[in-house]
């Protein structure tokens, strides 16, 4: 008879990766905590003891080349991203990427958040890049870069066919056309 898999205990030794994505929230301040606890508590079941969170940061321009931007747990971690050529995130930041990173602390888990500077595009290809390149630093990985601009292009023509795409920009510009009297 085969055996079971055990369940793996924080006592146990191995590096392991979890790797979230998610384009939707949790609908309530308390839903973003209650999920923002259970990834805590299966990430240090797990074993894991860095959490890293990726989102953007709106600007309203046209950004040439996107700013990374940071906040961190610890002041050792977030030396090591401002190292590595971020900026220093002054403001909040909402949802799982900043809440994650607040509450690792409270687990004994180092926490960072990097947050691309966007024009509110989506997707937006040089954003993701300049995230990916500080993520390839931070994690000493190798992540060929090659095909992003062709994924960003599939997927902004597929979800422009369904009406989904518009900048941020455009938005501001035809509401500006547009004055309402009453």
């Amino acid at each position: 008879m085969p055996r079971r898999p055990r369940r793996a205990s924080s006592r146990d030794t191995f590096c392991t990766n979890v790797i979230l994505y998610g384009n939707t929230q949790a609908l309530t301040t308390i839903g973003q905590y209650e999920l923002c606890g259970k990834i805590l508590e299966i990430s240090t079941e797990l074993g894991c003891k860095y959490i890293l969170t990726v989102g953007g940061l709106r600007k309203d321009e046209k950004i040439e080349k996107p700013n990374i931007y940071c906040t961190a747990s610890d002041k050792e971690t977030l030396q090591d991203a401002l190292d590595l050529g971020a900026t220093i995130m002054r403001g909040h930041i909402f949802g799982v990427a900043g809440l994650l990173v607040g509450l690792s602390k409270f687990r004994n888990v180092k926490g960072l958040c990097i947050l691309a500077e966007t024009a509110g595009l989506y997707p937006d290809a040089e954003a993701t890049r300049e995230a990916l390149k500080l993520i390839k630093k931070i994690l000493k990985i190798n992540l060929n870069l090659d095909n992003l601009n062709i994924a960003a292009e599939e997927t902004a023509s597929l979800l422009k066919s369904f009406g989904v795409v518009s900048s941020s920009i455009e938005k501001k510009d035809s509401e500006a056309n547009h004055r309402w009297f009453i």
